[in-house]
């Protein structure tokens, strides 16, 4: 028989100080989880495996499962929107837990009934796992009749021959209540982020997130502004269905944010359907730099929306009819609204003729159009289209496609 390690009071107080520590820094999940197995071997504890999954407030993903193996190595698991229906969460001794809302469990892997009732334990047992520690902690009161849990789950297993001796599994407890507060700090934390990304943008979402949320915030920056907007959508409102218009316009949205965002500009509204967007010019980022890589994005995006109109019109689906306007500026990047309902955008005259160019798309039959500004600072060739009067400028512009356009 293996010999128990005694693992003594103060050296799990030593662990839970240093989760108390790590969530008034505010450390990542991740962070969390391996340092906290980490010093639970070092006081003795015979960890193989530790994990932690918790849901998540993202566009693309309900939850985040983090697996820790005693080779130092940390895996982490996205799950998309709907695979927790999936028999692998329902079939598990977390579910388990969750459904019957009971704190934590306990099974020795060497009994056959729980390999039999969770295939999860069956798996752990085959790799050598002796012994299965689970909890869940709840971060609110018990939700009413249907609605999702909020809180993180978690296991504890071991390949010590005997399991987790009782000793083990006090220690273990008395971690857990503090792993999960510091959890939920950090998973608090990740939710605002996600939250501000998906509705304000990366660099919006940080300026609010760091306190510039008050009406005014702001400063004076120069930037390339993108204005997009999607063709006759009155009409295609009225004679598509709710949900094939929603899907052309998300189709439409999609390809012109994520372009924007790969060659490293913002958006920053979705106007109806129409795309407002900056590349702003940084220390990091010239003149020349932003206007390219605007027309960079520009270029990839034409190309997507011409590889979904193939697909569309095989399908017997309305193409997608579209204008791009592109103009470089001073915009004032900030806080508007009323004193409780606020907005992060730009505005100024640069995004009024960003806007105004668009527009101009359609009278001179151009799916892109640029004025001489961006023009100039670009390495590409263009072509001229001569002078127009724009909306609400007082001069006529001398306005320009990409040559390839």
């Amino acid at each position: 028989m293996t010999p128990v390690v005694d693992v003594q009071c103060h050296d799990v107080e030593s662990v839970n100080n240093w989760l108390m520590a790590q969530a008034l820094i505010d450390s990542s999940v991740e962070t969390l989880l391996a340092g906290c197995c980490t010093r639970l071997c070092k006081i003795g504890l015979p960890l193989w495996r530790g994990y932690l999954a918790f849901r998540t407030l993202h566009p693309l993903y309900e939850a985040q499962g983090l697996t820790w193996l005693d080779d130092g190595r940390l895996t982490v698991e996205d799950h998309q929107h709907g695979s927790g229906e999936g028999d692998g969460w329902r079939l598990s001794p977390l579910y388990h837990l969750v459904q019957t809302d009971t704190p934590s469990a306990y099974y020795r892997l060497d009994e056959t009934a729980p390999r039999q009732i969770f295939p999860l334990l069956a798996t752990l047992a085959d790799a050598g796992a002796t012994g299965y520690r689970c909890f869940f902690m709840p971060f609110s009161k018990p939700k009413d009749l249907g609605e999702p849990e909020d809180g993180v789950v978690g296991s504890w297993t071991t390949r010590q021959p005997e399991g987790f001796a009782p000793i083990h599994r006090q220690a273990l407890e008395r971690v857990e209540t503090r792993l999960a507060v510091a959890s939920k700090v950090a998973v608090r934390e990740a939710t605002a982020r996600n939250v501000l990304d998906a509705y304000l943008g990366k660099g919006t979402g940080r300026r609010v997130l760091t306190g510039q949320i008050k009406r005014g915030d702001g400063n004076v920056i120069p930037a390339v502004v993108l204005f997009s907007d999607l063709r006759q959508s009155t009409a295609l409102a009225e004679h598509l269905s709710l949900q094939a218009y929603l899907d052309l316009l998300n189709q439409f949205l999609e390809c012109l944010a994520e372009t924007v965002q790969a060659h490293g500009g913002e958006v920053l509204r979705y106007i109806g359907d129409a795309v407002l967007a900056i590349f702003p010019i940084t220390t990091d980022q010239c003149a020349t730099t932003a206007c390219q890589a605007a027309l960079d994005a520009t270029a990839d995006a034409q190309a997507r929306l011409a590889h979904l109109n193939t697909t569309r019109q095989a399908a017997g689906l309305t193409p997608i009819d579209y204008g791009i306007g592109l103009h470089l500026g001073d915009v004032m990047y900030g806080n508007i609204g009323s004193r409780d309902r606020l907005e992060f955008t730009v505005i100024g005259r640069a995004a009024n003729e960003a806007a105004r160019l668009e527009g101009l798309c359609k009278t001179l039959q151009q799916p892109v159009l640029m004025s001489a500004a961006v023009a100039k600072q670009t390495r590409q060739p263009v072509v001229s289209l001569g002078r127009h009067q724009l909306a609400g400028v007082d001069t006529a512009c001398e306005v320009f496609r990409p040559a390839q356009s």
